[in-house]
Order: C-alpha cells, then sequence, then structure tokens
C-alpha cells in the first residue's frame, strides 16, 4: 500500500472513531428524557379510562386527557353515555384537590357529575375517579358544560375540561336523532331502521335508474 493510500485510510478511520464517540455520548442523554415518569412536586393528570381499567389499572384502555381541552358526546336517542375519569397523581408528592366536583357557571344541557372522587388526596402514583354523564332524551338537546378541578399543583392550579353535545348525524340532517346509526338524521332518512338506506342515497339510486324518488316514510 503507497504512503498515500495509508494516509488516506488512516484519517478515515479516526473519523469514524470520533464520530461513534459522539454518538454514545448523546444517547444516555436521549434515554434519561424519554424515560421520565414523575414530575418534581404534586402534578395532576387526567385520563379517560374504561371499566376494565378501573378493574386492573394494567388492562383497558387509558387516554390522556389534557387541561383546557373539549370533548365531545353524540346524542343518542334515550340513551345515556358515561365518560370515565381518573385524576392521577404523576408527581413526587402529595397531591390535594377540592370536592365535591361542579359544573361551572354557564353549564347547561343535561350533562351531569354522577359519581364523585372517592378521596381528595393522592399520594404519588396513586389515582382516583369520576364519572360525567350525558342523559340522551327523546330529542338533541345542545349541550355546554365545563368542571374545573382546583389543586395543590403549581404548575397548574385549575385543570380544566370541557364537554359538548353534539348530533351523531354528521352527513345530513337537523333533528340530531339517528336511530339506526348511518350519520343521517331522521328527517333525511328514508328508513331509520335500516343503516344501509337513507333518503338522499335512494334519490340518487332512483334518478340513475329513471324512477320517480320515493316519498319519505
Amino acid at each position: 500500500m503507497s504512503l498515500k493510500s495509508t494516509l488516506f485510510f488512516l484519517s478515515f478511520f479516526a473519523f469514524g472513531i470520533v464520530l461513534l464517540r459522539q454518538s454514545d455520548k448523546r444517547k444516555p442523554f436521549v434515554g434519561a428524557a424519554l424515560h421520565k415518569t414523575s414530575f418534581t412536586g404534586p402534578h395532576m393528570t387526567l385520563w379517560r379510562v374504561d371499566s376494565a381499567h378501573l378493574s386492573d389499572d394494567s388492562h383497558g384502555s387509558a387516554v390522556l386527557w389534557p387541561c383546557d381541552s373539549e370533548y365531545y358526546f353524540h346524542y343518542n336517542k334515550n340513551i345515556n353515555e358515561d365518560i370515565i375519569i381518573e385524576i392521577k397523581n404523576s408527581g413526587d408528592a402529595t397531591l390535594t384537590f377540592a370536592l365535591p366536583l361542579t359544573l361551572d357557571p354557564g353549564s347547561f344541557g343535561p350533562v351531569s357529575i354522577v359519581e364523585q372522587p372517592d378521596v381528595a388526596s393522592l399520594a404519588p402514583g396513586e389515582e382516583t375517579h369520576f364519572i360525567v354523564r350525558h342523559s340522551g332524551g327523546a330529542t338533541y338537546i345542545h349541550s355546554e358544560v365545563g368542571i374545573s378541578i382546583k389543586s395543590n399543583d403549581g404548575a397548574n392550579p385549575t385543570c380544566m375540561i370541557k364537554f359538548e353535545v353534539g348530533t351523531s348525524c354528521g352527513l345530513g340532517g337537523s333533528t340530531g336523532i339517528d336511530a339506526d346509526h348511518d350519520m343521517y338524521c331522521n328527517d333525511v332518512d328514508c328508513d331509520d331502521n335500516d343503516a344501509d338506506e337513507h333518503l338522499a342515497r335512494a334519490i340518487d339510486i332512483r334518478a340513475s335508474q329513471s324512477l320517480p324518488p320515493r316519498e319519505k316514510d
């Protein structure tokens, strides 16, 4: 091997060692950031969970709900819908919060807190829950409510979440009643007991066949 080739090889090898060492130095920092599991002081986090998670917190579903966010119920005729919200202390000191929880002033509509947290103090890692219910009646009623949870979390002493009740008729109609869950309200649905048939689709089919549209049932 010529002197020129030898010098090129040694330079390339040394450059590779430098890159490898720099990469090794960065890994612990990234890993430490990703594996952080606790906050300094009391820290409240809210989670939407299912009943399976309440029975065993290693099972079921748990979705983080950030404070100051808005969430939706979808109206279904004469059907109640419950949302279970878990309060967890993700910090390293005792979390305390004010009970009972109430709806904020200005809230309106058939939405209520039907189950309160069973404790007002949580040690690090502990959790409790409350349940919010939308009571679906015979007709759709627009609703907006807020719940503000006051605690000793220094970073966020008031955690507020908002709820709104929306119609499930995302594809058309104005009554808010969608008995067959095909996303068409019954005022534009040809047969609201059949999820495969709605008025707009029936008109399109009959037009393509040169047939007169059928009257709404």
